[in-house]
């Protein structure tokens, strides 16, 4: 039987972390209803119908590259996913606050996909692919960690980067599981450069809005900066 301060414990854990935690419930609500309700855990109908494919931009759907990173190829690779997102994702969420964890990790799924689309097609790596998993956007994650740790945030990311390399390698390795890594590292590679991206354009506009603020007010301003 759960006690009473365990139950206090994630309760807070879920007020602390809001974003991170709905994400996770999100994707676990998605292969759920996917799997078993509506299509029998027929894994290649869920991919055709919510991953990103070969003809996703000629057929104009575009909505597959948001819908790519809420749907899983299999158990194995949803829980490896969310163990990953729950593990950088709440500490990220933590160091720059529940919007611009939303513009990292978001940036990250959409504009990585788009990249690994458009790399995927240009040096024609995988000939009729579905991609599909959070593993891009969690990489933008990492990315941003490593942003966050070499600039130096406000509030210190709890994670060492001997802890950030474990992940990044755990992620690789979980992509190999699904028997296509070619795809999986691409689009893992893509997360990352956005990842790095989007979270170093935070940093360059927070360092010019501080130097405007520097012989000025805006105290308050300055106390919701990341770095």
């Amino acid at each position: 039987m759960v006690d009473e301060e365990t139950i206090k414990t994630k309760l807070d854990f879920v007020k602390r972390f809001p974003i991170t935690v709905t994400i996770v419930a999100i994707c676990i609500l998605i292969f759920v209803i996917n799997n078993y309700f509506l299509y029998n855990k027929n894994y290649i109908m869920i991919y055709k119908m919510y991953g990103v494919t070969d003809n996703t931009l000629k057929n104009k759907e575009y909505y597959r590259f948001l819908t790519c990173f809420f749907t899983h190829f299999n158990v194995e690779h949803l829980l490896g996913n969310m163990l990953i997102l729950t593990l950088i994702g709440y500490r990220v969420e933590w160091a720059v606050g529940k919007l611009r964890f939303i513009l990292i990790y978001f940036f990250s799924g959409i504009i990585g996909g788009l990249l690994e689309f458009f790399m995927v097609s240009y040096f024609k790596i995988y000939q009729n692919y579905v991609s599909a998993g959070a593993s891009g956007a969690i990489f933008g994650l990492i990315g941003a960690a490593v942003i966050l740790i070499c600039f130096g945030s406000k509030r210190k990311l709890d994670i060492s980067k001997k802890e950030i390399v474990f992940l990044a390698v755990f992620m690789l390795l979980l992509g190999k599981s699904s028997g296509r890594e070619n795809i999986n590292n691409v689009g893992h590679l893509c997360g990352l450069i956005c990842g790095l991206f989007i979270t170093f354009v935070i940093y360059v506009v927070e360092k010019i809005i501080e130097k405007f603020l520097k012989n000025g007010n805006g105290s308050e301003i300055k106390d919701k900066l990341v770095f």
